[in-house]
């Protein structure tokens, strides 16, 4: 699998995060961004992965913080897009400390 195979609304889920599923935003040939309802959170919080299938590795940016805002654009959809470009520029990458190995268990194709 690699991330040209995903296209935004499809699902995925990862090994470590159990049963839990992530919907993709945006997707290219390396990264897939995925975000998910943040646990415990209020409706609308979300919380967000990389997938970098060249690394076969997961997790949040290196900013500080680990946060990428989407709410400095128009829409969260081209916030993603944002980030995504900036992953493919290389001036932002997976963070080195909080990425784990990539293991996705289980997709599902947007109908």
């Amino acid at each position: 699998m690699n991330a040209n195979t995903l296209t935004p609304g499809d699902k995925v889920r990862t090994r470590q995060h159990g049963k839990r599923w992530w919907t993709v935003q945006a997707s290219g040939s390396r990264y897939a961004i995925c975000t998910r309802q943040a646990a415990f959170r209020p409706a609308g919080e979300y919380e967000y992965t990389i997938l970098d299938f060249e690394a076969q590795e997961q997790g949040p940016c290196d900013l500080v913080g680990n946060g990428w805002d989407v709410s400095m654009y128009v829409t969260p959809e081209a916030g993603w897009r944002g980030l995504h470009v900036q992953l493919l520029s290389g001036s932002i990458e997976l963070s080195r400390r909080q990425s784990i190995a990539l293991k996705i268990v289980e997709t599902r194709t947007k109908p």
